[in-house]
């Protein structure tokens, strides 16, 4: 038996790369625990998506943590984990349709679970995390060709290296200011108004 892209409710499962006694286990995990899961990558993540219909998602910013959401080098009060990640939150507020998938580090060493709860309000609009463990422009196109429901998205990252130069898309941070500094949070907002 060879397992199929499935609709198991409303809420569409993305299922991509899996094998069939892998699916089975989470369909009955999800079962169990009421959640809706969405497989974004080769690896499984389990985020629980409240209410969030995948067909929906349309807009999505690829995330870094360190030099976007803290800095890297600094001040002890600009380093603490997270620090910016209210900022962003209020960047956002006026669009709940904007969701966020992780490219950071972390991905290669933490679950969905334990990110979406430290990064606070914003943990909230987390749908999946890219493919661990390989370079970050890779692993966002790879979650973009499983995901052809985003029609648009930022990437918000302080290395411009792990990026082809000139990419339209990508939002570059200062390691020490990330998301703090006005130009970047300007850029956010022009995407967010179509400009």
């Amino acid at each position: 038996m060879q397992c199929r892209h499935l609709a198991l409710s409303p809420l569409d499962l993305v299922l991509v790369n899996l094998d069939c006694r892998r699916f089975r286990e989470v369909v009955r995990s999800s079962a169990r625990l009421g959640s809706q899961i969405i497989k974004l990558g080769p690896l499984w993540q389990h985020v629980p998506v409240a209410a969030t219909a995948v067909r929906s998602i349309v807009r999505v910013i690829f995330i870094d943590f360190d030099g976007v959401l803290h800095a890297v080098a600094g001040p002890p009060s600009a380093m603490a984990l997270f620090v910016w990640a209210p900022i962003l939150d209020s960047v956002l507020s006026e669009y709940p349709d904007v969701k966020l998938v992780v490219h950071a580090s972390a991905r290669d060493h933490s679950t969905a679970d334990w990110i979406t709860a430290r990064l606070g309000a914003l943990g909230k609009r987390v749908i999946g995390l890219a493919t661990p463990r390989i370079p970050r422009w890779k692993a966002i196109k790879q979650y973009l060709a499983v995901n052809p429901q985003i029609s648009s998205y930022r990437i918000l990252d302080d290395a411009a290296g792990e990026f082809p130069t000139g990419l339209p898309q990508l939002i570059l941070c200062k390691s020490n200011l990330g998301i703090s500094e006005q130009i970047v949070q300007r850029h956010i907002q022009n995407w967010l108004h179509g400009e």
